[in-house]
């Protein structure tokens, strides 16, 4: 107990660096931050039970340059108390204990920062969970599943809000609402989009299951894409994501389904398909998409990286899909 009494005492804004070098045996870094200049200064809580989840998160925050520790709902006053996070993301579907109660806590907590930005995972169907939250204390919303882009996305506007900037509570839920509803169809490629996909993913699960017992997931995300930018200019980018929904879809039946995912990303969904069939799908897939494409008379090579799960043999359709994000990521890592 004196030792809390000590740490609340120096959480004053001039102790508070002195304090996160007494901590930090407790944090575990990446390696390879992608801009450690910015990014390592931030500590970011996780609040989930959830083991995919937590890998997941971990490891993409961690290669954001980012200093991460995890806890579950029940611990997360304490925790935050000593690691004083600059970000928490907490998970609403938790057994324990619920969201809402999560929230309830960090706001009738005296030494709870008020303007710490949180970011709340949850799923579409769970909106109403994510509005209750939002009218308790000021939040923003990730929709589960994520991928690399919508997390970095929402981590870097959560980190760059400010006391000052922030809105009245449920404000900040209603502007990423509207977001949301981009997420359906992409502007560029006129693919599904992020949203789209996982209600196609889930409407596959639900409504047909009696017909369909399994379900393909293969995640692409395009290597050194802000470097084709760089080099050939703006629409050279666009023309590679154009290329490569078209050769995806041309490379998919009627019943299958392709989404850019955001950025550099894309998504697929292949219904019914058996773990043998599946391998021979995803080599035509990669066959197809190719190593290079045209753009103003000339031809670029690209490369890219794969993750691939199936459902059910990879866990229920969220355990798949992160299993086949943290693919794609051990796949990226080693390129």
């Amino acid at each position: 107990e004196s030792i809390m009494n000590i740490i609340d005492a120096m959480r004053d804004e001039p102790h508070r660096p002195l304090l996160r070098d007494a901590t930090d045996h407790m944090v575990a870094e990446e390696n390879a931050p992608y801009d450690a200049k910015h990014a390592a200064q931030y500590r970011i809580l996780i609040v989930s039970e959830n083991a995919f989840k937590c890998r997941l998160l971990s490891r993409r925050l961690g290669h954001m340059g980012h200093r991460v520790r995890q806890c579950s709902g029940l611990d997360v006053i304490d925790t935050s108390k000593v690691y004083l996070p600059d970000l928490l993301i907490l998970d609403l579907d938790m057994p324990a204990i619920s969201g809402m109660e999560i929230m309830a806590q960090l706001k009738a907590d005296a030494a709870h920062r008020t303007n710490m930005p949180i970011l709340v995972m949850a799923e579409p169907q769970s909106m109403h969970a994510v509005v209750a939250c939002s009218e308790i204390m000021k939040i923003t919303y990730l929709p589960v599943p994520f991928n690399g882009t919508l997390l970095y996305e929402r981590v870097n506007m959560c980190l760059g809000i400010t006391a000052d900037a922030l809105s009245e509570p449920g404000n900040m839920v209603l502007v990423d609402r509207n977001m949301e509803n981009g997420l359906y169809r992409d502007a560029l490629t006129g693919l599904w989009g992020h949203k789209g996909l996982w209600e196609k993913l889930d409407n596959i699960v639900s409504t047909g299951a009696q017909q369909v017992t399994s379900c393909g997931i293969i995640l692409i995300d395009i290597n050194g894409f802000s470097n084709i930018n760089q080099r050939y200019g703006r629409d050279s980018g666009d023309a590679l994501l154009c290329s490569v929904a078209d050769r995806l879809t041309q490379a998919l039946d009627h019943d299958e389904y392709v989404s850019r995912l955001g950025g550099d990303e894309f998504g697929i969904l292949i219904p019914g398909i058996s773990l043998e069939d599946f391998d021979v799908k995803t080599a035509f897939i990669k066959n197809a998409i190719g190593s290079s494409f045209s753009f103003q008379s000339r031809i670029i090579p690209f490369s890219y990286a794969i993750g691939t799960a199936l459902f059910p043999q990879d866990g229920d359709v969220h355990e798949a899909f992160y299993t086949a994000d943290y693919k794609l990521y051990m796949h990226k890592s080693t390129i």
